[in-house]
């Protein structure tokens, strides 16, 4: 028995050292890191780093240095998220420095090796990928042309985005981390300078005119300011400052209304969801309003019965509605009708 488990244990111990063979250890590629914490991969260490760091998520950059006449990069986007890799980094590394996280760049036209096995043809493009288990039945060896990976779109529109960049590799090393956007000088005065200009044309072109048809104006300023206040109110900027889109459709093109879980998903949920609740309670409002003395001194008992009907009736439909809503985000609710 003892002798049958020695034999397993050394057939283990080979095996893993078959395995192993091709993965590195970290010390073993901490000569080739730069000041910045950035592996510059060349034709001379490609075929050392290939086949990864055992433990490491490996993110491998692959870019464009070459410039023009003028000297100006040929590809300036490469250079734009180069900067956005760099920010993410160190927040990573200030916030989760426990999680390994190797970061490789690669000039495309200096390693033609690694362009020509990964079958690349465009840059800039970047790939993430988890770290070798050496503890799974991994067969072959781990290698950057043939290991599992994800890969990350980059555009002119998201190159330079910080947020989304570090919200996708944080999902992908099942972390939590806290980017803070700095704040935007030219948005601010884009956004304050419109408003302005917004209130001085409503006080002083708008509100003159407005002011003569009496208390029906006073209502179309509480309506103008009520339309104003919404996006705020009902968290819209929220979505939008998460890059949410307003509106998503499903394989068919049909617009999607609600998305299931309980996240807010869409833009577009987001108003819907608040103008049931404005829509239930201005019924509730006008509910209590009817009742009043003022109101009661001006009509008989048969039109209040008749309004109070409706009233009560367009409250209840549009609460049913809402639960309907409801049960697509939870499916099995049990508290509806």
């Amino acid at each position: 028995m003892v002798a049958q488990l020695r034999v397993i244990v050394w057939l283990a111990l080979f095996f893993r050292c078959c395995f192993a063979n091709g993965l590195l250890q970290a010390n073993d590629i901490i000569h080739l890191q730069g000041d910045d914490g950035f592996i510059r991969v060349t034709e001379e260490n490609y075929q050392l780093l290939k086949n990864g760091v055992e433990g490491d998520y490996s993110v491998l950059y692959i870019t464009i240095y070459t410039k023009d006449e003028e000297d100006n990069y040929r590809c300036p986007m490469c250079q734009e998220f180069e900067e956005t890799i760099h920010s993410v980094k160190e927040i990573i590394d200030k916030q989760r420095s426990d999680v390994p996280v190797r970061y490789y760049i690669v000039d495309a036209y200096q390693v033609p090796s690694l362009i020509k096995e990964m079958g690349i043809s465009n840059a800039p493009h970047l790939v993430v990928y988890p770290p070798p288990n050496l503890m799974t039945e991994q067969t072959d060896e781990f290698s950057w042309s043939t290991g599992q990976f994800y890969q990350y779109q980059i555009t002119p529109e998201n190159a330079g985005d910080v947020l989304q960049f570090g919200n996708f590799l944080a999902q992908i090393a099942n972390i939590f981390i806290e980017v803070e956007e700095p704040f935007d000088t030219q948005k601010f005065l884009q956004y304050f300078i419109g408003s302005t200009v917004l209130f001085l044309l409503i006080k002083k072109a708008v509100w003159p005119l407005m002011k003569s048809t009496g208390h029906a104006s006073t209502i179309l300023m509480m309506l103008l300011s009520f339309g104003i206040m919404l996006p705020s109110l009902t968290g819209y900027k929220f979505t939008q400052m998460n890059r949410i889109p307003f509106i998503a459709r499903n394989e068919e093109g049909q617009i999607m209304y609600f998305s299931g879980g309980m996240g807010w998903q869409f833009g577009i949920e987001i108003f819907t969801v608040s103008l049931m609740y404005v829509g239930m309670g201005t019924l509730f409002l006008l509910l209590i309003a009817l009742k009043s003395g003022p109101v009661q001194a001006r009509i008989n008992d048969k039109v209040d019965n008749v309004l109070t009907l409706l009233l009560a009736f367009g409250l209840f439909h549009a609460f049913s509605y809402y639960i309907s809503c409801y049960e697509v985000k939870s499916p099995g609710y049990p508290f509806w009708y």
